[in-house]
């Protein structure tokens, strides 16, 4: 008797496989013992092999179907993703990962941005920035400035104002307060936007790779310096040390302790892991980050991933 392994099947094993990565590697980075490094460097190295193996065969085109659901609440999150030949792209491997047709919730159901700026003109444009990406999503905006809502600054479509706010964990908590979608996009440090902060991909990235947090590279603006925002944490003479690099990846996309960039989130995660204080800049999100990770008293470890195919352009 035979049992053919479909896609699905093929995506399970991955995501196990990359369960068991990650725990190696958790434990590689603690290890003090140097045979006990390089059994474990081993075994990271064979299941590395192993995964790759999976990717070979996950990259194979397949045709994916899906039952017609009768309700939206039947309806997946996202499309069945694959990857295509780079070799037909022209612009830095754009686009190589492509959807298979199918009935999904639609994209504004699912997620909610969330912004700040400091001046009525800097919120007007990157609005105009979004809108022209994304013309649908709800947009939650904190403006610095205190202005009337019934003024220019007031009267955009599918945007929530919120005037007189600083740039601190509290103001974040606030604008994820409970809404009408799963997800949200917490755009930190945000100026602009583009068709590279794909969405879509990271919600796939999110339900492939079974993680809770999804960012992406980085570009300074107005220097227009890339980089990839992707750090590792070490804990040594009890000082927290932040350093850029990754040691695990998946489908073009680095597992992170901390990530320099805006990220995708459950609404609900962020409103359990971000602090309600007055904590402002870049302190409040590695506390977010790196709180369950070195908190022994915590109960969950968020897993992060930062995709070099997304790009965020923030303020430099």
């Amino acid at each position: 008797h035979l049992y053919s392994y479909s896609a699905v099947d093929n995506e399970k094993i991955q995501t196990k496989l990359l369960d068991v990565r990650r725990q190696l590697h958790k434990a590689y980075r603690v290890a003090r013992s140097g045979s006990t490094r390089i059994l474990l460097q081993q075994a990271i190295a064979q299941l590395l092999e192993l995964g790759q193996q999976n990717d070979v065969m996950a990259s194979q085109h397949y045709v994916a179907t899906r039952p017609r659901a009768n309700t939206t609440d039947q309806l997946p999150e996202i499309c069945p993703e694959y990857w295509d030949d780079p070799h037909s792209d022209k612009v830095y491997f754009e686009n190589v990962y492509k959807t298979q047709p199918c009935e999904r919730i639609l994209l504004d159901k699912l997620v909610e941005l969330l912004l700040y700026a400091e001046t009525c003109e800097q919120a007007t444009y990157l609005i105009k920035r979004v809108r022209n990406v994304y013309s649908t999503v709800l947009i939650r905006l904190a403006l610095g400035d205190t202005v009337d809502r019934a003024g220019s600054c007031g009267n955009w479509h599918l945007v929530e104002l919120y005037s007189g706010m600083k740039d601190e964990a509290s103001t974040w908590r606030k604008l994820a307060e409970p809404g009408r979608t799963k997800y949200i996009l917490v755009g930190r440090n945000m100026v602009d936007m583009t068709h590279y902060t794909d969405l879509d991909r990271m919600l796939r990235v999110m339900n492939n790779l079974s993680v809770d947090v999804v960012g992406g590279a980085v570009r300074l603006e107005p220097e227009g310096r890339w980089y990839p925002g992707c750090y590792q944490s070490t804990v040594r003479n009890f000082t927290i040390r932040l350093h850029p690099g990754h040691d695990m990846s998946a489908q073009s996309c680095a597992y992170c302790d901390y990530i320099a960039s805006p990220f995708l989130v459950r609404r609900d995660v962020f409103q359990q892991a971000m602090s309600d204080s007055s904590m402002s800049g870049p302190i409040p999100f590695v506390q977010f980050f790196l709180g369950g990770l070195h908190n022994i008293d915590s109960n969950r470890v968020l897993t992060t991933v930062a995709c070099v195919d997304v790009l965020f352009h923030v303020a430099g």
